[in-house]
Parts: structure tokens; sequence; C-alpha cells
């Protein structure tokens, strides 16, 4: 009875949260990894009933080092609840990034992973993390002025079962990306048709 309460609250808060785009235009940042038929999928396909937990796990994680970094005195934008999602409509890929933290270089991109405690570390950082945080900063310089212009990015993995075990790795920026992956979208979209 209490799970069920909970499993439906948890529900009911996923489908508030809500996104301030419309996803199926774009590539989305955090499959640009995957294949181009799978993303179809995603976009095109009635939602199939999936066991939600892991992603609640990565959100609730995600808000626990949103309030620490701000507890700590870090100015940032656009992190926690205050997260936006931005695209290039020229080369229909979007990204919701977990925000930015002004430092004395200039804005810094952060994106944040939980993490099972038998992942194998020797593998961090996942090549679609990186990917997922290179195209959100370039996605981030086409934004208007006042938007926070990264020089750099931080993906930062935490233990799921010890929020202390925390690892985090210098991103650089990949200022070729957003072609890159559109002219390989184009390419996919013309071999699948």
């Amino acid at each position: 009875m209490i799970k069920d309460m909970i499993l439906s609250g948890a529900q009911a808060l996923d489908d508030s949260e809500g996104f301030t785009i419309d996803r199926s235009k774009y590539m989305n940042a955090s499959s640009a990894n995957t294949c181009i038929r799978k993303q179809w999928f995603e976009r095109h396909l009635p939602e199939v009933e999936q066991d939600w937990g892991y992603a609640r796990r990565g959100k609730q994680g995600e808000l626990y080092l949103v309030d620490c970094l701000r507890a700590s005195g870090a100015e940032l934008a656009y992190c926690g609840e205050d997260q936006v999602s931005i695209v290039s409509d020229e080369h229909r890929i979007s990204a919701t990034p977990d925000g930015y933290m002004n430092t004395d270089h200039g804005w810094l991109a952060l994106e944040f992973k939980t993490i099972d405690p038998r992942t194998n570390r020797n593998y961090l950082p996942k090549p679609d993390h990186v990917t997922q945080l290179q195209l959100g900063m370039q996605l981030a310089h086409l934004q208007e002025d006042d938007w926070p212009k990264p020089t750099g990015g931080k993906l930062i993995y935490m233990d799921a079962s010890n929020y202390n075990d925390i690892l985090e790795f210098d991103i650089q920026m990949d200022h070729e990306i957003l072609d890159r992956m559109a002219t390989e979208l184009l390419e996919k979209e013309t071999l699948d048709h």
C-alpha cells in the first residue's frame, strides 16, 4: 500500500517536471551517441512501461549536489529546479544541461551522474557523458548574450551508496561537435530512408 502510494507520487512528480521544448524535434545530447534508429523510436513510438527508479536516483543525486554547491557559496546558474532546455534549430540538437558554475576562470558547465558502487571506474568518464556535456557547452554559446558561456566543463560522478565518494573529470570544449553531430545525424537519416 505505501509502496504503491510512493510510486504513484513519484510518477506525479516526474509528470510535473516537463521540459521547456518539444524534445521530439531534436536529437537530444543525452542520446547523441546512440544509433539513429533508437533515437527515432524514442521520439515516435508510444511510451512503454519502464522502471524509472535509476533516473529518479540520478535526479535526487543531482539535487543533492546542487544543494551542497549552493550551501558552499558557489555561484550557480540554471541548476537543479532551475534547469532549462536549450536548442540549435540549425543543427536540430537539444540539451538540458545540469547547470553552470561561475569560477575565477569563467563559467564551467556541469554534468552530474550517479553511479552504482560496483561501477568499474576505469571506464569513466563514459564517452556518452562526455559527448552530452560537450554538446551542452557548445549549445550554451548559441544562446542569448546573458546566457553563461562556459570555457570548459566538469563531469561529476557520485556513488549512489556513498554520497561522499565523488569523482570529477575536466572536459574540454569541442568547438566542432555541433557541426559534426548534425552531419552524422543527416547521414544516418539519409541511410534510413
